[in-house]
């Protein structure tokens, strides 16, 4: 059993010796912050990390919090390798070595932390604040120091030597002695203060020194103080408080004075032993001073300030020096001028007076203005003129200053400065100018942003710069200042800082045409903004359109004609203006634009050719397709010789350009002939024929003899140039009456009218008149079964009628 656990303890002693274990030493460290820290890796020849491949110290990298340390802190031999680490400035971390390798491979590592350091109070002071009681006769001790830490979680100790030592503790960085620390005012002091860290580091401030206990005691601030202006200064005056171990005699004071609304250091003045009061007299005139006072017993601590008091100072106004312009003459009605007047010389902050009065040959009586008033306008005649401006308190006058202005006609015209140019700047209004050709004495620049607040300044240079109020439009005038007067002025606006555009109004459609349309709108001024416009831009488009079409035009124009729009369609419409800085816009209105005349012109001649389209087919077709019915009101009657029927002849045009038909009477057989009407052409004809028989019947009612034509036909049987007879059936009774043909009655048929005219074919020179007409015209028979017709002479043309 022995032997079996004998053998047991060695086995594991030497395979612990085997396991032994690379590791980093001194294991988890606590240091100082901002101090320097050394680690070791310690490889023993039977440790685990020597087994690695490639093992060396050399090949060994050191990380802090993941990031590498640089190499150059590396050192490393046989046995170890180390690093160190300056400055160590983490409140914790983790330090790691690894070999380098192409994977790097962990070997060790270890957590490390920091404790603040404590550095040593400075700054150390302390005061005796006297109690009210002066029994016991002694002050409470109050100390004060400066510390840079970096953990608020450290106690100072406060100590304070003269025969006896005390203490004082406290968090914070001053401590309040208890009543019961006895210091004499008298005997010598030390007073240190030590700091101590929650982790038991301490530091120890230097030891101050006192020589006796009155120089810690500190009075209390004046009282009572009192700054007047007096013509030459500012006179000064305060009280101490009242105790009985004061003794003002052995007190001295001193005074602060800083002037408002500069940025210099406040001036401080000491104060005779024993004073109470004291007259400065370096002060400028109308200013605003802060005074203040503070006191100690001799060598001992100054007292606080005490509170502040504001002066203005005295400003004499008769020492001071009165400045007068006036702008050039302004022709008015009548011959009457009108000048400009400006002055600059008390400011009335200073309430130094009571009122300006301005004196003039041409008023009656002198004007008067309040303090706040620097300009007035004169109105005078066309002579030369002295004014007067006087400064009065009390009814005294104070000061005063004159200007003279010359008659009318010996005001010169001169010229103004050439290329002025304006910008802004950080809030400031610069404006430059070319110096003129002429000699010049100087600048006058006005400027003002009301009509009531008119500035002005004389300057020599060619630039100045103005600081304006925000947002607010200021008119500027530039003057130059010629030997023989002032030259003409050039008026300028600007403002130091732009604000917001106002909406665009007033924005109509006027003019609007099928594709064209003209937008106004009224034009955005500087004073409604103060800000200067640069263009307007008019944005236009349909309701169907995704892209806005839009036109820009100058400042200066309020107006602009959209052009290519589309007939017949409704817009929407805006105007934008836009300055340096910003823009606006106008609200939407809607338009529409007018139906385009030439499609309307198209359509209303479209309409009107189809209608008349079909009246000229007709007209055409009854004019020249149509077989022509011969117009009573256009025939003629003429005899046909009989020894010519036989003759080819052409039918000749009528005299006048009718195209007329020519008319011959001949004899048909009602038995042969049928005239019952089969179509409208034939019920023409049966028409033309009854008004001729009706005719040659009212006529012929005593006449029975055939006419030679007819007879000639009959006996031949055949008609004129080669044609025949044509035999066809009776003629079936015709009611001409009832019928829906329409003749007219024979006593108003138009051939009664005629007046028969001579034979185509005959001489002209042949009588119009002979026996053969007559025997034409008289009918052989009068109850003859024949009647007379007329007939066309295209009825005979061969091949009309075929031969049966």
């Amino acid at each position: 059993m022995r032997i079996a656990l004998f053998l047991m303890t060695a086995v594991v002693q030497v395979v612990c010796r085997d396991q032994e274990v690379c590791e980093i030493f001194p294991r988890n460290p606590v240091v100082p912050y901002g101090s320097n820290l050394t680690m070791f890796l310690s490889t023993p020849s039977s440790s685990a990390c020597r087994s690695k491949t490639s093992f060396n110290p050399s090949r060994i990298f050191w990380t802090l919090n993941k990031r590498k340390i640089d190499e150059r802190f590396y050192d490393f031999n046989s046995t170890f390798a180390s690093v160190s680490i300056r400055n160590l400035s983490v409140e914790k971390g983790t330090v790691e070595c690894f070999l380098n390798v192409t994977t790097p491979v962990l070997l060790h590592g270890t957590f490390i932390q920091t404790y603040p350091l404590v550095s040593s109070p400075q700054n150390v002071s302390c005061i005796g604040k006297m109690k009210s009681d002066p029994d016991p006769p002694w002050p409470r001790i109050i100390c004060m120091w400066d510390h840079e830490q970096y953990n608020t979680d450290i106690k100072y100790t406060v100590h304070l030597k003269q025969k006896e030592e005390y203490s004082c503790e406290s968090r914070e960085k001053n401590c309040a002695f208890p009543d019961d620390v006895t210091v004499l005012l008298t005997s010598r002091l030390s007073i240190s203060v030590s700091a101590q860290n929650s982790y038991g580091h301490s530091a120890r401030s230097n030891e101050v020194t006192y020589n006796e206990g009155w120089a810690i005691v500190q009075m209390d601030s004046p009282g009572d103080v009192i700054a007047e202006p007096l013509p030459t200064g500012l006179r000064v005056s305060w009280k101490f408080e009242q105790q009985s171990w004061i003794d003002v005699e052995d007190t001295e004071c001193e005074i602060r004075l800083h002037e408002n609304g500069s940025y210099t250091e406040p001036v401080v003045k000491s104060v005779k032993i024993g004073l109470s009061s004291v007259e400065v007299t370096e002060v400028k005139p109308c200013t605003n001073y802060t005074v203040s006072v503070r006191s100690r017993f001799l060598g001992s601590v100054w007292s606080p300030w005490s509170h502040a008091v504001t002066a203005l100072s005295y400003l004499n106004v008769s020492s001071l020096q009165f400045h007068l312009w006036r702008s050039k003459s302004v022709l008015g009605n009548r011959g009457r001028r009108t000048v400009h007047l400006m002055w600059k010389g008390v400011p009335p902050s200073c309430k130094a007076f009571d009122e300006y009065c301005v004196f003039c040959d041409s008023l009656r009586l002198p004007e008067c203005f309040g303090p706040y008033q620097s300009h007035t306008f004169v109105t005078l005649d066309e002579h030369p003129h002295r004014i007067t401006v006087a400064v009065f308190r009390n009814e005294t006058s104070l000061n005063e200053a004159s200007i003279e202005v010359p008659a009318m006609a010996e005001e010169v015209n001169l010229p103004p400065v050439r290329n002025i140019s304006v910008f802004v700047q950080h809030g400031y209004i610069h404006i430059t100018w070319e110096k003129p050709s002429l000699p010049v004495s100087g600048y006058i620049i006005v400027w003002n942003s009301t009509a009531e607040n008119h500035m002005w300044e004389h300057t020599l240079e060619t630039s100045f710069i103005l600081k304006g109020d925000p947002i607010t439009l200021y008119t500027m005038s530039l003057t130059p200042l010629y030997k023989d007067g002032p030259g003409n002025e050039t008026t300028l606006h600007n403002c130091s800082q732009e604000g917001t555009l106002t909406e665009v109004s007033g924005v109509q459609v006027t003019g609007v045409s099928d594709t064209h349309a003209e937008i106004q709108w009224l034009p955005v001024l500087p004073t409604q903004c103060c800000a200067f416009v640069l263009n307007y831009t008019v944005f236009y488009k349909t309701y169907n359109q995704p892209k806005t079409r839009n036109v820009t035009v100058g400042p200066s124009q309020h107006h602009v004609i959209l052009e290519d729009l589309q007939a017949r369609t409704a817009y929407s419409v805006y105007v934008m203006a836009s300055t340096v800085a910003a823009s606006s816009k106008s609200v939407p209105i809607i338009f529409s634009t007018k139906l385009n005349n030439k499609v309307f012109l198209i359509v209303i001649a479209c309409c009107v050719g189809l209608i008349l389209l079909p009246m000229l087919a007709v007209t055409i077709q009854r004019k020249f397709l149509s077989k022509k019915i011969p117009d009573p009101r256009f025939s003629s009657l003429s005899m046909w010789p009989s020894d010519n029927c036989r003759k080819p002849w052409r039918l000749l045009p009528v005299p006048g350009g009718r195209d007329t038909e020519k008319i011959l009477p001949c004899h048909v057989d009602n038995e042969v002939i049928s005239v019952a009407p089969t179509s409208k052409n034939d019920m023409a004809i049966v028409k033309a024929l009854t008004d001729i028989q009706n005719i040659a019947t009212h006529k012929t009612t005593s006449q029975t003899e055939a006419t030679p034509l007819a007879a000639s036909f009959s006996e031949k049987g055949q008609l004129p140039f080669g044609g025949k007879e044509q035999r066809v059936p009776p003629v079936p009774s015709l009611d001409l009456q009832t019928s829906e043909i329409c003749s007219l009655p024979p006593s108003h048929s138009p051939y009664r009218k005629q007046t028969p005219i001579s034979s185509p074919v005959e001489s002209p020179t042949k009588p119009q008149w002979s026996d053969e007409t007559e025997a034409l015209l008289t009918p052989k028979l009068k109850n003859a079964t024949y009647f007379t017709s007329y007939v066309t002479l295209d009825m005979f043309e061969p091949g009309k009628h075929p031969t049966k």
